[in-house]
């Protein structure tokens, strides 16, 4: 039980990539505390050793968690605490995208280089189905199934609601950020230009469909994506009364 009570601090650190034995327990009494006076005593509390608690808290100082005053050694919890984290879980999601454009990249390197080793014949594989995530700033990523090579299938049959959908609903396109709208606008361009090469099937659970109709958001979001003159060079949609989630 007394481990449950460090499982979301631990979480948190296991997110942005840190995994150091106690430092959950440190920082959970600096959140309590908000600055520890005597090291020793704060370790024996944990059963940590005090290399260990020095270990830690030189890493909370590398994150910007805390703020060590030596002579005697004093430790305060930095603030303000959630921004730091927002700064932190940020970087993280940055790098990781990165990462994961890195990795992307070398795939299709790797396979490129080796169809032209051995002079094979490039066959276009069907796309996969894949589970539907929004993210206002990174557009076409967030409908990536329009970006199929020959296909993409979708299946509606629940109503989430998603970043692009509030900004709809209270119509605050013109007060987004410069690099947003940039973002936004060249995420449009390339599946309009992506729309005219491939086939699209969708189908909608039928309350699903008839709610998104009548919904506010769906007149303004027509009136935004008109000015683009997108069209399809194949589009199936099917409505139907059986319920399903969405991918």
């Amino acid at each position: 039980m007394e481990d449950i009570e460090y499982l979301p601090l631990s979480q948190l650190f296991d997110s942005i990539g840190i995994i150091e034995k106690g430092i959950e327990r440190i920082y959970h009494y600096l959140l309590l505390n908000k600055r520890i006076d005597n090291l020793k005593e704060v370790c024996d509390q944990f059963n940590l050793s005090l290399k260990r608690g020095y270990k830690i808290c030189s890493v909370l100082s590398d994150l910007g968690l805390v703020q060590i005053y030596d002579r005697p050694m004093k430790i305060h919890i930095a603030t303000p605490i959630m921004t730091l984290w927002q700064n932190l879980i940020q970087k993280r999601i940055g790098d990781l995208r990165n990462q994961l454009h890195q990795k992307r990249d070398k795939c299709e390197s790797a396979i490129e280089d080796f169809t032209k080793k051995y002079e094979l014949d490039e066959q276009i594989i069907q796309e996969p189905v894949e589970f539907i995530s929004f993210s206002v700033s990174n557009f076409d990523e967030s409908y990536h199934h329009f970006l199929a090579q020959s296909e993409c299938k979708i299946a509606i049959g629940i109503r989430y609601d998603n970043p692009l959908q509030l900004l709809i609903q209270e119509d605050r396109f013109k007060n987004l950020p410069e690099d947003t709208r940039t973002s936004m606008s060249v995420g449009m361009n390339r599946i309009k230009d992506n729309l005219i090469n491939i086939n699209v099937q969708v189908i909608f659970n039928s309350e699903v469909a008839k709610d998104l109709l009548m919904s506010k958001e769906f007149e303004l979001f027509t009136n935004h994506v008109k000015p683009f003159n997108m069209e399809f060079n194949k589009i199936d949609i099917h409505v139907t009364d059986e319920a399903f989630s969405n991918f």
